[in-house]
């Protein structure tokens, strides 16, 4: 149990609610649905603009000790993120992908493998071999891959924007998160890569 989570189930000990009552003071009718999106918040903070206020009235929490619980749980989450981050090379969509579903089935689409020992290079050849697996991307799907450009994530907290001819737009010696989305389809989650 995370401390968001912990903090929100002394609050509902504290009151005497069960989690469907807690949905029905946060406003949903749909006791399911309302209970996906707590879980979706208090487990990654998925959501968390439109529901921390709406738990946070619930509950009845003060501002800082919520706010201390959703800093930890965010620095949880990105200790995480960093454990098993691996470089990678998204493609920055024109558009969104339509149909949406297109994107979460095929992510190779929006997202180019890098390989391991490419950190091991100097940086043009680096930047040089990005280019080029994004070139070979473009060719093998044609009008999808194209895009605007692409973000090299070379390190968790380093990343580099490229434009569609390959031209370093930015580069960015901060994390920058990788670009995505959530499908839930049936109660799964698929994650779909696209800014």
């Amino acid at each position: 149990m995370n401390v968001l989570q912990r903090v929100v189930q002394d609050e509902m000990n504290a009151l005497g609610l069960k989690r469907s009552e807690l949905i029905q003071r946060m406003g949903y009718k749909n006791i399911s649905k309302g209970l996906r999106r707590l879980d979706a918040l208090l487990d990654t903070l998925e959501g968390s603009e439109r529901f921390l206020p709406l738990l946070q009235f619930a509950l009845s929490i003060p501002d800082e000790k919520l706010q201390a619980a959703v800093s930890e749980l965010q620095e949880q989450l990105m200790a995480a993120e960093r454990a098993v981050f691996k470089p990678i090379i998204q493609v920055i969509p024109t558009r969104r992908p339509s149909p949406v579903f297109v994107a979460a089935l095929v992510p190779k689409l929006l997202n180019i493998a890098v390989p391991e020992d490419l950190s091991s290079l100097s940086v043009e050849e680096e930047m040089s071999i990005v280019c080029d697996l994004y070139r070979k991307h473009r060719e093998e799907y044609q009008g999808w891959a194209k895009g605007k450009g692409i973000v090299y994530h070379r390190s968790y907290d380093e990343s580099f924007e490229f434009d569609q001819d390959c031209r370093l737009v930015k580069h960015n010696k901060q994390h920058v998160g990788l670009s995505r989305a959530v499908l839930r389809i049936g109660g799964s989650v698929a994650q779909i890569h696209f800014e």
